[in-house]
């Protein structure tokens, strides 16, 4: 302990200031200041903490030399030094706020310039002042404490407030680091939510580009005497402007910049020197914004846009007709263009409208320099971001629910008199405990994944596979034949039907899927939404020794703004009365469709053969769990870890199976929901049934999910449109936007709605509960 004594010295606290007072006084920018915080502040108050630590032993063992500088730098010092710590770790986070906000442009160069100065001059301040007060302190000890027995005597009566101090100091270096490393993330944050404003601000300049040529281009025709076939053509190749601009690409080029925004919880300010941190998950916020806020508005500039294209090609055709039909006319009078002008001019200004009201809120919204400066950040409604860690979300959505929601729309839950709190969070509970099993990852993909329904996997229907054979050997035969199979959501149709087609050997299987391409005797060709086009290629380039099998896999899918559901189901009734005994078409649809379409066109009396695969044996549903669960290679345990027999196992998946009524895709859902993994070899069954969903939907919310079970999935602007007026507005938004919310309804990239595929059954079940049925 000798030497001690030697390594304690007022002077070189006092000198590291007068240091620091010179380093403050070199600096010329805010990095530097940053710099100076991180490296040489920190430096000084990690050595005060040694020698704080040191002083300590030094009053406990009452060296008498060094007595009265111990008790300065344990008692009287550390006030000093954790006031300039505080000042440190305030204006570093400053200046971190600071850069983000000079980032996205809400920070002026001189108010940046003028809190750099003022920082500066604080810093400075501050050791100047800490200097003279540790010149005032030490005469004061050394006045009041006149000789070494009373000091020891107060060290002895007084406990040591070191240890206090030495762990708020080490708490605001660690704040300080903190600060960086958080705000490290929020500038990289920042760079990757400019990256999705551009791509955002380039689809929307896509837009504009096709409209101003549009609109510029008729009105320059509309200015000359006459039009010339010339002129036509020219008109014509507008149409090929944007025309690749759909929501699928942005989607894509999107996902890869939000899935580089993580969680974080950045300080933002501070309160009676306690540092306030605010918890986001930026990822999570950013896409439910984007889904809710930002794609809605584009397909209505998307649907705008088809209008224009519409107008175009129509008015190009008739004058195009009447330019043929008078073959010694070259040319055709500009008034002919005038209407096309008017319609034009009013979607441009609508869609420009729509554009900057869409880029403003971007701009004003999507933004970090909200999230630093504490004001909303990206305004969602409540329970728009249910996390895989969302209990707290789901705690605090139990006191606040009815608050929350009225903020959505008070005078749609007035009007309905909802008694919603416990039945949303009933819902969110359902759909969040369903989704988010990160733990069962792998086990449950064997059971939810499409992608492992391959031979291995699959289970054999004998009675619905024996009625397609006969069906098909009896086309072999010549007889006029067509198949069609229906089904509850999640039954297994498309499986079934992709299947069966392949059990009679034929190789020549045409494939139909709206908007892709398929081969038909080795000759490849594009099909869009206008499948009485397809088929009609179909039948031209097939050589009758074939005889191909035309699979149309979700009948309801073939339907666009230009061609409506109803014509393509006439021309497919048209192409099996007339081409069944040379093309076999096995077509699928559900089960609502399907009735839909009995009452309209008696469809069922269209196809010869119809096979219902809403239900399977309890045989083929056993066989089907058990093949995949035996592929996980775990034991199925009890709450006991006692192994399950294969007849108690039997019991479980007949009461699983009953409660689902015997439909396949929803038993190996439900599965899942009622096992979970704990180790490596074991599979555990919840004793308690998860819970189903609630019958929470008001008469708005039935309409908008009856139109997504007939046609799989809608959009806001297809709502529009079926919704005529303020009706729209009043009722339906709302209703739309809370199945949203409450993930009762989900986005593809496309931007399209459609019903989250682990409630689709219950809602269906709900929906045929009410006899909800489309008949008109």
């Amino acid at each position: 302990m000798k030497n001690q004594p030697a390594n304690i010295s007022i002077a070189s606290l006092q000198a590291g200031f007068n240091g620091l007072k010179e380093l403050v006084e070199s600096i010329t920018n805010t990095d530097e200041l940053q710099k100076f915080i991180l490296k040489d502040c920190n430096t000084l108050l990690k050595d005060f903490i040694k020698n704080g630590n040191l002083s300590q032993e030094l009053i406990l063992e009452k060296e008498a030399s060094v007595l009265y500088k111990a008790y300065a730098i344990n008692y009287i010092f550390p006030k000093y030094y954790k006031s300039f710590a505080l000042l440190c770790r305030d204006i570093y986070l400053e200046t971190c706020k600071g850069n983000i906000l000079s980032v996205e442009n809400n920070l002026a160069k001189e108010e940046s310039d003028n809190y750099f100065k003022n920082s500066k001059s604080l810093l400075a301040e501050a050791t100047t002042t800490i200097n003279q007060h540790i010149d005032e302190e030490i005469l004061t000890i050394k006045s009041k404490f006149k000789k070494t027995s009373k000091l020891v005597k107060t060290t002895e009566l007084f406990r040591n407030p070191w240890p206090v101090y030495e762990s708020q100091l080490k708490t605001i270096l660690t704040q300080i680091k903190t600060i960086k490393s958080t705000y490290s993330h929020l500038n990289e944050a920042a760079l990757h939510i400019a990256g999705i404003k551009d791509a955002i601000g380039a689809f929307c300049h896509k837009s504009t580009l096709f409209i101003d040529s549009a609109a510029q281009n008729v009105a320059q025709l509309s200015q000359e005497e006459l039009i010339s076939k010339e002129a036509i053509l020219q008109l014509n190749n507008i149409l090929e402007i944007n025309a690749e601009n759909h929501l699928s690409g942005l989607s894509e080029r999107l996902e890869p910049i939000i899935l580089k925004l993580t969680a974080t919880a950045p300080p933002i300010s501070t309160k009676l020197s306690h540092l306030q941190v605010r918890e986001i998950d930026l990822k999570v916020s950013v896409q439910k914004w984007i889904d809710y806020k930002v794609f809605p508005e584009l397909m209505d500039v998307l649907a705008l846009e088809n209008n224009i294209r519409n107008i175009l090609r129509i008015n190009i055709t008739h004058i195009k007709n009447r330019l043929e039909f008078r073959a010694d006319e070259e040319t055709l009078s500009s008034t002919a263009i005038l209407p096309v002008k008017k319609q034009i001019a009013e979607f441009k200004a609508e869609i420009s409208n729509k554009i900057e009201t869409l880029l403003k809120d971007i701009n004003n919204e999507l933004q970090i320099s909200n999230l630093v400066r504490g004001k909303l950040f990206l305004d969602i409604p409540v329970n728009a971001a249910i996390s895989q860690q969302g209990e707290s979300l789901l705690n605090q959505f139990k006191i606040t629910a009815k608050e929350q929601f009225s903020v959505i729309n008070k005078s749609y839950r007035d009007a309905l008199k909802i008694e919603t709190d416990t039945d949303l969070t009933e819902v969110v509970d359902c759909i969040s405990e369903r989704m988010y099993k990160n733990n069962d990852r792998h086990y449950d993909s064997l059971f939810l994944n499409r992608s492992f329904i391959g031979d291995l996997f699959l289970v054999h229907r004998k009675e619905q596979e024996n009625l397609a054979v006969k069906a098909m050997k009896q086309w072999e035969s010549h007889f006029a034949k067509s198949i069609l199979v229906y089904g509850s959501c999640l039954s297994g149709k498309s499986t079934f039907i992709n299947y069966v087609s392949k059990l009679n050997n034929n190789k020549h299987i045409v494939s139909l899927k709206p908007n892709s391409t398929a081969t038909i005797d080795g000759r490849k060709f594009a099909t869009t939404y206008n499948l009485k086009e397809a088929l009609s290629y179909i039948k031209n380039n097939n050589i009758k020794s074939t005889r191909p099998i035309v699979l149309i896999d979700d009948l309801e899918l073939w339907h666009d703004s230009q061609q409506s559901f109803l014509n393509n189901v006439r021309a497919l009734i048209k192409f099996i009365e007339d081409e069944s005994d040379d093309i076999l078409v096995i077509a699928s649809i559900s089960s609502l469709m399907y009735q839909y379409l009995n009452v309209r066109f008696g469809f069922k009396n269209i196809f010869s053969t119809t096979i219902d695969v809403s239900k399977a044996s309890k045989k083929e549903i056993f066989i089907a769990i058990m093949l995949r669960h035996g592929a996980s290679q775990r034991t199925l345990v009890d709450d006991k870890e006692e192994p399950l027999s294969e007849n108690k196992i039997k019991k479980i998946i007949k009461k699983i199976a009953a409660k689902n009524s015997y439909n396949l895709g929803e038993i190996l859902q439900s599965w899942t929901y009622n096992t979970y993994v704990k180790d490596t070899d074991k599979l555990y069954f919840k004793k308690e049934v998860i819970q189903s969903l609630p019958e929470f939907f008001t008469k708005y919310e039935e309409v908008i999910l009856k139109h997504i079970l007939l046609f799989k999935t809608t959009t806001e602007y297809i709502m529009k449109q079926l919704v005529v007026g303020k009706h729209y507005e009043d009722t339906y938004k709302s209703a739309l936007k809370r199945l949203i919310n409450t993930k009762v309804l989900l986005r593809t990239r496309k931007g399209s709605l459609y019903i989250n595929p682990v409630v689709i059954f219950d809602v269906e079940s709900i929906i045929l509960s009410k006899n909800q049925i489309l008949t008109k």
